[in-house]
């Protein structure tokens, strides 16, 4: 048990409780929660099992990066197999439980496997289970590394399929693609806006530095009003962008009805878009790194942009008494915001033997630095008990902090997903190491950038 619920802040709505069901115990939440944001909120930091050793596993992230948080949702006709939990909107009655655990994920007796790990590396069934046929033991081992259990009844829900036509598809709606959709509707073109989640805004929701001269909050509020204004500006909240084809062809899947109870989803549950476009901007930010380091995997550690998310839109804590290890700035911002919600902040590990103003900050918060330093290991069973650090020139150990969560930053990765998918040629674009948006036309051959990432 460590993360909690900060008496204010957030943007939920702290008079609409939600009850829901997470492996077969009662909590509660509110409504604008996820799934993962609640669980975090109720203490519970166990959210799921490795799918081959059984290790422990906890929340990492925040949204579409999390690796760990998969869960079976509901139960009978209704189930749905390896969701995220981050993706997952609260409703009243929802009913979630972990993947592939026996008996239960405090106990799984399949994590015995981690005792033995040395003498069934990758593939080893592959060659030890030849005779007398890989048919006899496949069913076992299938069972045993499998994640969620597939329903056994007719699907009771109705899907749709739609195609479209549009000038201008814009796939992100944080500050980038907010803005280049208000451009180009300027000019009169169709336009169509893509977010996967159900507010607009992206990284504006967690940023406290002012946006053209006025808060983040009242920036997004505005360009949000004036999207909405525009009759030729088509929004759609909870849409993926998956596939970037030729001739303009993008593939869209919207969640329409997944964030209502079952009983009261009406109409198609999900969407399938087709959409032929002139132009395709990418304004899909990017993905915060992790370190590497031994047991990184352990519950408790977290990306830092994720704490920030937990924070800034649902008033949770990760943790009470929390190191940062980075390279960057941007865990510094994390570290300080955590700080301010009177949240512990027991050190800031940076890699860097130099650091900005941002140092300055924290030493004035009475935040210890260790400089010139990296995380080496993570110690404690089912949660993260301590980390132990040593000089980045050196493996060897020379200090250890204790804590009940970590939080990484290794710098950032460009989301470049849907740019590499479109053929779009590796020098057509310089990247910096934090991109916004990319706009791409429909030229013949490889696509090239006619824009540029802008910082």
């Amino acid at each position: 048990m460590s993360g909690w619920r900060l008496k204010s802040g957030g943007t939920i709505d702290r008079d609409r409780r939600v009850r829901f069901q997470w492996d077969g115990r009662s909590y509660e939440g509110f409504a604008g929660d996820t799934l993962a944001s609640a669980l975090l909120a109720n203490g519970i930091s166990l959210v799921g099992r490795s799918f081959k050793y059984h290790r422990p596993r906890g929340l990492f992230a925040a949204g579409l990066e999390e690796p760990n948080g998969i869960v079976q949702l509901e139960a009978d006709e209704a189930t749905i197999p390896n969701l995220k939990a981050t993706q997952i909107e609260l409703y009243d009655g929802l009913i979630a439980t972990p993947v592939n655990v026996k008996p239960s994920l405090e106990f799984d007796l399949m994590a015995a496997n981690s005792l033995v790990k040395r003498f069934i590396p990758a593939a080893f069934y592959y060659k030890t289970f030849m005779w007398p046929g890989w048919h006899w033991f496949e069913p076992s081992i299938r069972r045993a590394a499998g994640l969620g259990t597939a329903p056994a009844e007719p699907d009771p829900d109705a899907y749709e399929h739609r195609f479209a036509h549009t000038d201008i598809l814009v796939v992100g709606a944080g500050a980038a693609g907010i803005a280049a959709a208000l451009a180009a509707a300027e000019s009169g073109t169709s336009v169509m806006l893509v977010e996967v989640e159900p507010e607009l805004g992206g990284g504006l929701r967690d940023e406290k530095q002012p946006v053209e001269g006025q808060s983040a909050t009242a920036w997004l509020k505005k360009a949000t009003k004036a999207l909405a204004s525009k009759s030729n500006v088509t929004i759609l909240r909870r849409t993926m962008a998956f596939g970037f084809y030729d001739h303009g062809l993008i593939g869209l899947h919207e969640r329409i009805a997944d964030h209502l109870p079952p009983d009261q989803r009406h109409g198609p549950r999900q969407r399938l878009w087709k959409v032929r476009c002139g132009q395709v901007i990418l304004a899909t930010g990017a993905f915060e790194r992790p370190f590497p380091f031994a047991r990184n995997d352990l519950p408790g550690v977290m990306l830092a942009s994720s704490a920030l998310s937990y924070l800034s839109r649902y008033a949770v804590a990760p943790g009470r008494n929390i190191v940062i290890a980075t390279n960057n700035d941007s865990a510094y911002t994390v570290g300080l915001a955590l700080h301010d919600a009177g949240i512990q902040i027991s050190a800031i590990i940076d890699s860097r033997t130099t650091v900005g103003a941002c140092a300055r900050d924290a030493e004035e918060k009475a935040i210890r630095l260790i400089l010139g330093a990296a995380p080496v290991r993570a110690k404690g069973r089912l949660r993260i008990e301590s980390v132990s650090f040593a000089p980045v020139s050196s493996t060897t150990e020379t200090g250890s902090v204790g804590c009940d969560t970590l939080l990484v930053s290794g710098g950032w990765n460009p989301t470049v997903h849907l740019h590499s998918q479109s053929g779009a040629c590796a020098a057509s674009a310089q990247r910096p190491s934090r991109p916004d948006a990319s706009v791409y036309g429909r030229p013949s051959g490889c696509r090239r950038s006619l824009g540029r990432f802008a910082e």
